[in-house]
């Protein structure tokens, strides 16, 4: 399913009442989540800002209306350090999506309303009480498994740095909200754009996957980061939701980041929960590495999805598309690849996953083969940075190592090629998505230290978690037939790859089989003949 958010209409309720029969309702909630399951051992933390976001004035309005009807089975609280002075209409529509639930008569219509985290345990923190209970102190008396943050600031500051290392220490998944792009005319934030956040984007469920090519390289709803060495967001996920208001009467949100990431903490949320089934020695203190590579390596990939820039050159040091991360998130997908369970590293499945400790002398290599003779590879490969407990919780470079993933191709004679490989120097997360090729028998992917200094001392010690899988690809997603990077795919494409094959450079190898040729062109030229049928 690819719209992963939304409505589902289970029948035309006003038509039906004119004519006496009974009126079904209109069932809400995020599609491709189990309404039959709500995490109930799971606690999430949502921090709340506390200024008018029109007149930046400080408020102590960080709460939702709790009275009204939609949290009447709504497991929320917050902390009493602090009086709030009034209801927020941001952090009331957060917990709406996340946490509501009842029967309502709209406007002559009936919704059925079921967020999937109606009983699971909610905290709210005030923006500056986080800062000062957690953050500078950086304890956390009942740690939550999941923290989301929907606002963030275009520097990083040692606030940020000092929530990294929360998530560090005690193991949890955060997610933040990455910016709304050209339409809040703000940059990418933070702690969105930090390394051991999530930072998540907004993007259309009624549009995904056809990103209009008009989006190339400026996001209207969703900010990318301005700093080519780090490449944001993480993935996206639908930003626009109908949601309780502070009266209790049905709106929708708008297209914002604030929405997508708390919808995704919410997935990680359901996770969790699923994660309890499962007894893997490896997991412990992995489970938050684990829950970002599953729903890293399972998001759907959108059409002109490229790594990086649009030519190859920055393919294996740039880890997501600039606009839609890695992809739409997809919990379906993410809850098929936990149901294939952990595997140790040797011969393994064609999708699975697996978490634990690499050390600076060792590799880890998963060896499988392809069940498909057409698709792609995927992996995504995550671990934490560490950071001084002390202000300003900088870095901690001693303890710090950086990870890279390979992808190894194994041909029938047994030879070895490197197909693929992603080794970002400013990221905890490595991520490839490969062409299967016909000419390797079996498929090897190496998690192993990119530095030197790493692999030269055993001492170096890194929880990491890694998922893989043979994946299918939409057929709309022609991103890498647009070789001039103008958003369209037309004769020009064609002109510039005819020319790269005269050229001393050699041809464009678009299909991967090791050269570049005229077969690299039929393809774009079969999409443009399509327009003159």
């Amino acid at each position: 399913m690819l719209k992963i958010f939304g409505y589902t209409i289970l029948s035309a309720a006003l038509a039906a009442a004119g004519f006496g029969e009974s009126i079904e309702p209109r069932s809400y909630g995020l599609m491709g989540f189990d309404r039959s399951r709500s995490p109930e051992d799971v606690r999430m933390l949502l921090v709340g800002r506390c200024a008018d976001i029109n007149s930046g004035q400080s408020k102590d309005d960080f709460i939702p209306n709790t009275t009204l009807d939609i949290f009447s089975t709504s497991n929320l609280s917050w902390s009493d350090s602090i009086e709030p002075t009034g209801f927020s209409e941001h952090m009331n529509s957060i917990c709406s999506l996340t946490a509501g639930e009842g029967s309502f008569l709209e406007n002559g219509e009936f919704i059925e309303y079921n967020a999937p985290l109606s009983s699971t345990s909610i905290f709210i923190q005030e923006y500056w009480d986080f800062l000062a209970e957690n953050v500078v102190e950086q304890e956390m008396k009942k740690p939550p498994d999941v923290l989301s943050i929907s606002f963030g600031t275009t520097v990083e500051n040692w606030w940020t740095k000092g929530a990294e290392r929360l998530l560090q220490k005690y193991d949890i998944a955060g997610f933040a909200s990455i910016g709304n792009g050209e339409k809040m005319g703000n940059n990418c934030l933070y702690p969105a754009a930090s390394q051991n956040f999530i930072g998540v984007g907004a993007a259309s469920a009624e549009d995904f996957p056809n990103f209009h090519s008009r989006f190339l390289g400026k996001p209207e709803y969703s900010s990318y980061s301005s700093d080519k060495r780090v490449v944001k967001p993480d993935f996206v996920a639908p930003g626009n939701f109908l949601v309780s208001n502070l009266h209790g009467e049905f709106v929708h949100t708008g297209s914002y980041s604030s929405f997508a990431a708390p919808a995704a903490a919410s997935a990680a949320c359901i996770l969790l929960d699923s994660l309890h089934d499962y007894e893997y020695a490896r997991i412990k203190g992995n489970k938050s590495n684990l829950i970002r590579a599953l729903l890293t390596d399972t998001a759907l990939k959108g059409s002109y999805w490229h790594k990086g820039q649009w030519d190859t050159s920055d393919d294996s040091t740039a880890v997501f598309d600039w606009q839609q991360g890695a992809g739409m998130i997809n919990l379906a997908g993410a809850e098929t690849r936990l149901a294939a369970g952990g595997q140790r590293p040797g011969e393994v499945s064609s999708a699975g996953w697996d978490a634990g400790v690499i050390s600076g002398k060792r590799e880890n290599l998963y060896i499988f083969e392809p069940e498909k003779k057409n698709g792609y590879i995927s992996g995504s490969l995550c671990w934490k940075r560490f950071f001084n407990e002390t202000f300003p919780f900088d870095p901690n470079e001693a303890r710090n190592a950086n990870l890279k993933l390979e992808l190894w191709g194994i041909k029938h004679s047994g030879e070895k090629v490197l197909a693929a490989k992603s080794d970002s120097r400013h990221s905890n997360v490595e991520h490839i998505f490969h062409p299967i090729s016909q000419n390797y028998k079996s498929y090897r992917f190496a998690v192993v230290f990119s530095d030197e200094e790493s692999v030269e001392s055993a001492d170096k010690k890194v929880n990491f978690a890694f998922s893989w899988a043979e994946r299918e690809v939409p057929a709309n997603w022609k991103g890498w037939l647009d070789v001039n990077s103008d958003g369209l795919l037309d004769f020009g494409d064609i002109e510039l790859m005819l020319s790269r094959l005269t050229s001393e450079e050699g041809g464009l190898d678009l299909n991967n089989d090791g050269s570049g040729n005229l077969i690299d062109i039929m393809p774009a030229m079969a999409e443009i003949m399509k327009k003159y049928e």
